[in-house]
């Protein structure tokens, strides 16, 4: 601050013509004058200075991280968190593995069983669980597919309640079938619980 003045008096002074050497020689108004414009330029310089401290200094919310403070990356990676929270809640609670009230597992597996007699091929599916009318069997030259959907139905009661859950599943088996399985003459039959597909073989 007292840098400020002296640069301020010094140059007022050699835009009046007077230099230190001469301040001696004013008349008395003269001095009087000259206190007064060095007293205005001090309490300019003062604002000044009380502006300069009151402004906020402007901080990046960016890069900001703190109470009160927005931050989006910090944003985003909480609602990632949450939606994994909410996905491993929703598995835990049913939705893996043919469990729950509905599941589409294409990979459930039942029991095949494929024997080779003098006369072709047998191919046994256990159906224990499935819905015998929606078992669909797609066959081609060199492979057979089997559908199907399974449902089954829970039930709890005592005294003072009754529960009930039903559970759904479906599935898809693809098996390849010998060169010389003849997938034109094609059979199927039920035993039981069982789905028996006959194959003959191509004449030779």
């Amino acid at each position: 601050m007292k840098n400020k003045l002296i640069v301020l008096l010094a140059c007022l002074m050699a835009v009046s013509g007077i230099s230190f050497f001469s301040i001696t020689s004013f008349a008395q108004e003269d001095i009087a004058q000259l206190k007064q414009q060095i007293e205005a330029l001090q309490k300019r310089v003062d604002e000044l200075e009380s502006k300069e401290q009151q402004e906020p200094v402007h901080v990046d919310p960016f890069f900001k991280r703190g109470q009160g403070a927005w931050d989006p990356f910090y944003e985003i990676e909480r609602m990632q968190e949450e939606m994994n929270r909410m996905f491993q809640n929703s598995y835990n609670r049913g939705g893996g593995l043919g469990r729950g009230m509905f599941s589409n597992d294409m990979s459930y597996d039942h029991d095949f069983d494929i024997k080779e007699n003098a006369d072709g091929y047998e191919i046994r599916f256990d159906m224990k669980g499935l819905d015998k009318e929606k078992v669909d069997i797609q066959i081609n030259e060199h492979s057979i597919t089997v559908k199907g959907e399974s449902s089954r139905q829970e039930t709890e009661e005592s005294e003072n309640k009754y529960f009930s859950t039903q559970s759904f599943g479906s599935f898809m088996k693809t098996i390849p079938l010998p060169v010389d399985a003849d997938t034109t003459k094609l059979k199927t039959e039920k035993e039981g619980e069982s789905l028996v597909i006959k194959l003959p073989k191509k004449a030779s």
